[in-house]
């Protein structure tokens, strides 16, 4: 049975392409992927941004991530079918190892707890401002319901 591995593969798509051809780049390579035997965990498109240095002339290019799992020739494939593609300006594959999905585990954990601590937070705010909004609603009721003392002399009492 194979080894199967985690592969992390970015590459920069040329910016002239509109998103009907990004989207057509995109997901040829994510076919050859399947073809070779890969799972595809994410393709994430990161957008256009401004490259270090030229690349083919270019200034810019669009990054995707694609992340992959399966055997060990899955690199290999996808350098084939990227080699093959001349909207894409350069790319690298590399080995997703045991410690960086142990990280990415435990900050995806710090994420998921600081999510939850801040929708416990948000429910217990709505529950207080709903007890004071019903407290102020009955203090109003209250008032409403005592009759009106008027301290205020009448005009014929002024006069007498």
């Amino acid at each position: 049975m194979a080894v199967v591995r985690e592969f992390e593969t970015l590459y920069i798509v040329v910016p002239e392409c509109n998103e009907e051809e990004q989207k057509k780049v995109i997901n040829n390579l994510n076919e050859a992927a399947l073809k070779a035997g890969a799972e595809i965990i994410k393709s994430d498109v990161w957008g256009k941004r401004k490259l270090a240095y030229l690349i083919k002339k270019r200034s810019e290019g669009v990054y995707v991530l694609l992340r992959t799992k399966g055997p060990a020739g899955i690199p290999k494939e996808l350098d084939v079918h990227i080699k093959r593609t001349p909207e894409i300006l350069r790319h690298l594959t590399t080995t997703v190892t045991k410690q960086q999905l142990s990280e990415e585990a435990r900050l995806r954990d710090i994420a998921n707890r600081r999510a939850e601590d801040a929708r416990l937070a948000a429910e217990a705010a709505a529950k207080r401002e709903a007890e004071a909004a019903a407290e102020a609603l009955a203090a109003d009721a209250q008032a409403a319901a005592e009759p009106v003392i008027d301290n205020q002399p009448t005009e014929q009492a002024a006069g007498e």
